[in-house]
């Protein structure tokens, strides 16, 4: 390779080809350029030495880097940052405070409306750790800004569909593709050089035109001439960078791994020297492998390095491995991060430290970092460390890992904890306690065990609480635990936190707490009792649970307007304690009481509702039971192919795996329901007892009836009318002494030719029947009129607006709805009539006004 004199800056950093160049200055003039790719391809340097430079004199370059915070703080800083460029919108923004349905049109409004008087050039950097703040109809509005002055500059690593707004005239978007070097391009990133051609060829094989991986390999041959002969980006980083540095920088890269950013303090903290952890960030500033977001102080790697290093820290050993992990987990505390430590700890596979941090978001952090044990077996490991000194030590987190074990069906592990907890508890005084000189683990003097101790009755009252749990669902006896627990306690309990699925993920309150057959009435009683005790000290935890149950019975014995009348007081209450287990609840019953009046709109509303129910940073469980929620009602409306792909896709193993098991046997009713729906008989009868068992299991008789009558079904498709009647009888001896009927009533017509071949038919179910089928006639007018080829009237109204040349988001505006459900209606639409696009739904729609 031979120099040639050049007039041309040498290579420094990633190289823009005059290709992206052109492209970038139509952005001078674009409301907004969007740049979308992973990290390492230039985003940044892009904006700040190509753009920035190329701005008029007067432009203002205000930059805003997202961070690693909670979506609050994240619109929070962002408001601020808005409140620069339109103070009084600024302000209105922050005053309404982050989205939520009550303030988004607002929201929407103020971006869309923000003004500036000046060139303004708005950067949002590292956008990926904003949008979440956010929603898709949000960010639309703010892309789709009425300022004249305003520019925005979104850089942003690969996001989710959902998250990132369609791209409109006036907008300039780039992606990875637009950033990628080509052979000439990377050729041309010699600018003084002439390197021979397979030089070129070979960096961009080993590239594949990653710009930062490109810039690595053009600046070693500048330094040294020739190709670093390592494979790819990890030996040539070893021998342009880690090479160079002394063993305390390198330690000091391997010490702050674990993280993705890091402040000065904590790196410090991590490497035990505030004087070695300055010097390492100033040289890694120094060599471009470091970059600085004053926003939020933190200091981030380059992503080519840092998995470098990270692949480094990989062959450490174990105990070194194990120390950083575990010191990692500690900062996170120290911060108040205690998912995150939780997370570090299990890395470290350090289980008995978790304890410290009362479980923290231990089910997600299980998930991610030891993707080899399923939660209950990480639960497991855990509760195998504990020891007489451990629990007295840590006697909340040991009653909470009892709990969890609950939860995820360790049956016998939770009653071991609980038994050896009563006894620590009861019989030697409070955890924590010293017996034999009356001080506590810190060596304090207390009050001896045989006088009154707040501390050991509020601990007694966690006991109670957990030990309620050991008798589910029997809700006579959970609820004298749960009012002892609230008497001793005296307000609010550690071990349930009101965020958590009040129905462990299943949908249905009946379904869970109905346990006797001809018990109903006792048991809701019971429930209305006792639930306020259980409420009052978990602030809220199972609000409009009570009414939902109630709600549910009535639907199910025919009071149809009673069910209304509960469901919204259900509704109503649980929103109030914002809880969405109890929410979707609700919206199922609603959308059951549509399909029973004929109500297309309703029931396309209830299933909005349960959208609309989940938290953006809600539990699993909540998530997993709109899947559930909503896989009832579509297939009880003949719409098997819309419900959630776990549940049709996924073998019975794999599908109750996702579950608690308290949830599981709905998920194998839905299955069930599917399986039929798609003419599967054999495949429901092959899967039906495995579900059926777990329903006796857990005492849910309303289950085991829904199981027998989808058997039922089957068999009678396959033609078996002995078996299919003595399944038909069995689901009716379990609604009979209640009178349940409704589930054997929504199969009718499945069932119809069983229906005269059963003399002693209950007069109540031979009424329930008789008043669908004259409202079947109704039902079917309703749904189809002035609808073309079987859409639903939320699908017939989303296409009739499109057909009128209305934008999705439009739409979503005038249905009040969300620009996901217009785009689902609409491919929906397409599909059922056939047409390929918007002119051809138009002639359509055309046709049948």
């Amino acid at each position: 390779m031979s120099k040639t004199k050049t007039t041309d800056a040498p290579f420094d950093g990633v190289y823009f080809p005059l290709r992206l160049r052109d492209k970038l200055s139509g952005s001078l003039r674009a409301s907004a350029l969007v740049v979308e790719a992973p990290a390492g391809y230039g985003k940044t340097t892009l904006a700040q030495a190509w753009l920035r430079p190329s701005l008029p004199p007067e432009a203002i370059w205000l930059r805003h880097v997202g961070a690693e915070e909670s979506p609050k703080a994240a619109w929070r800083r962002l408001g601020k940052t808005l409140a620069e460029i339109d103070p009084a919108r600024g302000e209105s923004l922050l005053n309404l405070g982050p989205p939520n349905e009550d303030n988004l049109g607002e929201l929407e409004a103020l971006l869309r409306n923000l003004e500036c008087r000046s060139p303004t050039w708005l950067v949002l950097d590292d956008f990926h750790k904003i949008a979440p703040a956010g929603s898709p109809s949000l960010w639309t509005a703010f892309l789709e800004h009425d300022c004249p002055f305003l520019r925005l500059v979104i850089l942003t690593r690969p996001l989710e569909p959902s998250l990132m707004p369609y791209a409109k005239s006036g907008q300039l978007r780039l992606g990875p593709e637009d950033l990628l070097l080509t052979v000439d391009e990377i050729a041309q990133g010699f600018a003084g050089l002439e390197p021979d051609r397979e030089l070129i060829l070979e960096i961009h094989r080993r590239t594949d035109g990653w710009p930062i991986a490109a810039a690595l390999h053009l600046r070693h041959c500048r330094e040294s001439g020739r190709l670093a002969p390592a494979d790819l980006l990890g030996g040539l980083l070893r021998q342009v960078v880690w090479n160079r540095l002394d063993d305390n920088f390198q330690n000091f890269l391997l010490r702050l791994s674990p993280f993705e950013s890091f402040g000065l303090d904590q790196a410090a903290f991590m490497t035990g020297s505030e004087t070695l952890a300055a010097e390492a960030i100033a040289f890694l500033q120094k060599e471009a492998f470091l970059r600085f977001e004053a926003a939020s102080g933190l200091y981030s790697p380059r992503l080519a390095l840092w998995d470098f290093v990270r692949n480094l820290f990989a062959e450490l050993p174990d105990k070194t491995k194990r120390e950083t992990l575990d010191r990692a987990a500690d900062w996170c505390a120290k911060t108040g991060r205690r998912d995150k430590a939780v997370a570090f700890c299990c890395r470290s596979r350090n289980f008995a430290k978790i304890l410290a941090f009362d479980l923290d978001g231990l089910e997600d952090a299980a998930q991610k970092e030891l993707p080899d044990k399923s939660f209950l077996e990480v639960l497991r490991d855990i509760s195998a460390l504990l020891s007489q000194k451990l629990m007295r030590r840590r006697p909340l987190s040991t009653i909470r890992l009892a709990f969890e074990l609950f939860g995820q069906g360790g049956e016998d592990d939770f009653r071991k904890i609980l038994g050896e907890m009563k006894d620590l508890v009861e019989r030697n005084g409070r955890g924590g306690r010293n017996e034999r000189d009356g001080r506590n683990e810190r060596g304090d003097r207390n009050a001896r065990g045989d006088r009154p101790d707040p501390e050991k009755d509020k601990l007694l009252g966690e006991l109670r609480l957990l030990e309620a749990f050991a008798h589910f669902n029997d809700i006579g006896e959970m609820g004298r635990l749960m009012k002892e627990a609230a008497e001793l306690t005296k307000g609010r309990a550690a071990l349930i936190s009101p965020q958590n699925s009040w129905t462990f993920g299943a949908p249905s309150a009946l379904m869970l707490y109905h346990r006797q057959t001809g018990r109903l009435a006792g048991e809701l009683e019971d429930m209305d009792f006792y639930l306020p005790y259980y409420a009052a000290m978990s602030n809220g935890h199972g609000a409009g649970g009570p009414a939902l149950m109630r709600a549910e019975a009535c639907y199910n014995q025919g009071d149809w307007s009673k069910a209304v009348i509960f469901g919204h007081q259900a509704r109503h209450e649980a929103r109030a304690k914002g809880q969405t287990s109890v929410q979707i609840g609700a919206e199922l019953l609603f959308g059951r009481l549509a399909l029973v009046r004929g109500n297309d709109q309703a029931f396309e509303t209830a299933l909005e509702n349960i959208d609309r129910a989940i938290r953006p940073y809600g539990p699993k469980a909540d998530r997993l039971e709109a899947d559930l929620a909503k896989a009832d009602l579509l297939l009880l409306k003949g719409r098997p192919d819309e419900i959630a792909g776990w549940l049709r896709q996924e073998p019975p193993s794999e599908l109750f795996g996702r579950l608690r098991p308290q949830a599981a046997p709905f998920a194998g009713l839905c299955r069930a329901g599917y399986l039929l729906s798609t003419d599967q008989p054999e495949a429901l009868l092959g899967e039906a007892p495995s579900a059926l068992s777990q329903a006796e299991g857990l005492n849910f008789p309303l289950a085991q009836m829904r199981l027998k009558t989808l058997t039922a079904a089957a068999r009678l498709r396959l033609n078996d009318r002995a078996e299919a009647r003595s399944d038909l009888k069995k689901a009716l001896l379990l609604a009979k002494p209640d009178k349940l009927f409704m589930p054997l009533a929504e199969r009718r017509q499945e069932l119809e030719p069983l229906w005269d071949e059963l003399p002693d038919l209950p007069a109540e179910l031979s009424a329930m029947l008789e008043q669908l089928a004259r409202r079947e006639p109704d039902r079917r007018k309703m749904s189809k009129a002035g609808r073309p080829m079987g859409l639903s009237s939320r699908e017939y109204e989303t296409a009739r607006l499109a057909a009128e040349g209305l934008y999705s988001q439009a739409i979503a505006e005038r249905l009040g709805v969300t620009i996901h459900t217009v785009k689902a209606h609409l491919k929906s639409a397409y599909r059922k009539t056939g047409a390929k696009n918007r002119l051809a739904l138009h002639q359509i729609m055309r046709n049948h006004g």
